[in-house]
């Protein structure tokens, strides 16, 4: 059993409280049921697709608690408005201290049916201005480091491709010659990398006239469904021309970056600036408690090409144009899984299997949600059960527990 919260008196906030998602339903969702998000999410019966669930307390999709009162019995109260009422008891002075009165990460449940837009999230000096100068399509001030945990086959776009493959471009893919300069095919041939090159190539496409776009995709259309085989890129510029149209500049941009497969259990880290298009699968998500987006392809949204290639002069200056395609590392002694990240927005703890251990008594608030069999928390003589796509939030005031599991999957997610 999981109590609620009687959201009168503050010493319920001693044990755990149940957290109910949020769900999101996007064009790129997987319709029905079967989905993951439609598992987790406890969705009966639904036609609309199903793509998200957010366990956090982003301002946008706050997921909920049961509470009680007098007045009006059980209900659910937004995670956002407790933490307002009672920000110490839920969160933690340390945690207050250096993120503020707010929680800095969100977890997410995703189930991708269609591809999603080609994308990048500004680092924080960036999200900070971009919010200053257009509030209404970045309404969000803070940055959105990533993580992306397979739960199935997962697909994607990411970064840049290598310099040796974007040498051979124009061989590859020759209906896009007429989209470029020919300075700057003379600059694809060049031996070694250039960086500048790269964000010249981006803003050539993006600039493309629509016409000439149109006329590039359509040849290359005609090209690849007269192939006998086409390889997974290939396939997938097809899905694009299908779903998208001949007009969408996010096709050609694809052919600039590097398709990944993540097996289940695989895991990659996106970073501030660097362009990404999950195309699909279903996985796990954790980032810093933020929305900010900025979208230039594959998509029906607001597109900002003009913002993205500022994102694109900060990204091809770091060290992360190849992904970082990562595993959990696992404590033989304990059972507890992680994965060394470069934040501090948060951190993440995987059990798996069966396995007893301790919790200890945090100073900072704590969101433990089970992906697969069932989890109990032992706290003060009380057990609480968890089962698959349920989540816990444990509040920093919590005395000491103990997990239990058998046969399951458990991610705790907190700050380092």
């Amino acid at each position: 059993m999981i109590r609620s919260l009687i959201v009168t008196d503050p010493n319920s906030l001693k044990y755990p409280l149940k957290l109910i998602p949020s769900v999101q339903y996007y064009h790129w969702g997987v319709v029905g049921t079967h989905s993951l998000v439609a598992q987790f999410g406890k969705i009966q019966d639904t036609t609309e697709p199903c793509a998200e669930l957010w366990y956090g307390a982003h301002s946008s999709a706050p997921s909920s608690i049961e509470v009680e009162s007098i007045e009006v019995g059980t209900e659910t109260l937004p995670l956002t408005k407790l933490i307002q009422r009672y920000p110490e008891e839920i969160l933690g002075k340390e945690l207050i201290k250096n993120f503020g009165p707010n929680l800095p990460f969100l977890f997410k449940i995703l189930s991708i049916a269609k591809p999603l837009s080609i994308q990048a999230h500004p680092d924080k000096k960036l999200s900070e201005r971009f919010h200053l100068e257009d509030p209404e399509h970045y309404p969000d001030s803070n940055h959105k480091p990533e993580i992306g945990i397979a739960a199935s086959d997962v697909w994607l776009l990411y970064g840049f491709r290598p310099w040796s493959e974007l040498k051979n471009l124009l061989k590859e893919f020759p209906e896009i010659k007429t989209l470029l300069s020919e300075g700057l095919q003379e600059e694809l041939l060049g031996d070694d990398l250039d960086r500048g090159c790269i964000v010249k190539l981006w803003r050539s496409l993006l600039k493309s006239e629509h016409g000439d776009l149109k006329r590039a995709l359509s040849s290359l259309k005609t090209r690849l469904e007269k192939q006998r085989e086409l390889n997974s890129r290939e396939r997938y510029l097809l899905k694009f021309y299908d779903e998208f149209g001949a007009g969408d500049v996010g096709i050609v941009l694809s052919l600039l970056m590097q398709m990944v497969h993540l097996i289940p259990g695989q895991a990659i880290f996106i970073p501030p600036n660097i362009p990404h298009a999950y195309l699909s699968g279903e996985l796990m998500e954790c980032m810093a408690n933020s929305d900010n987006v900025v979208r230039v392809g594959l998509t029906p949204k607001y597109r900002d090409s003009e913002r993205l290639l500022q994102l694109l002069e900060q990204g091809v200056l770091s060290d992360d144009l190849e992904p970082k395609l990562l595993a959990f590392e696992r404590d033989e002694a304990t059972g507890n899984e992680t994965i060394p990240l470069p934040v501090r927005d948060f951190s993440i703890q995987r059990f798996r299997g069966e396995f007893k251990v301790e919790l200890p008594a945090p100073s900072t608030l704590q969101l433990m949600v089970c992906v697969k069999g069932r989890v109990d928390l032992i706290v003060s003589d009380a057990k609480y059960s968890l089962m698959q796509g349920e989540a816990l939030i444990i509040p920093a005031a919590i005395s000491k527990g103990e997990i239990v599991g058998a046969d399951c999957e458990l991610f705790i997610v907190s700050v380092p």
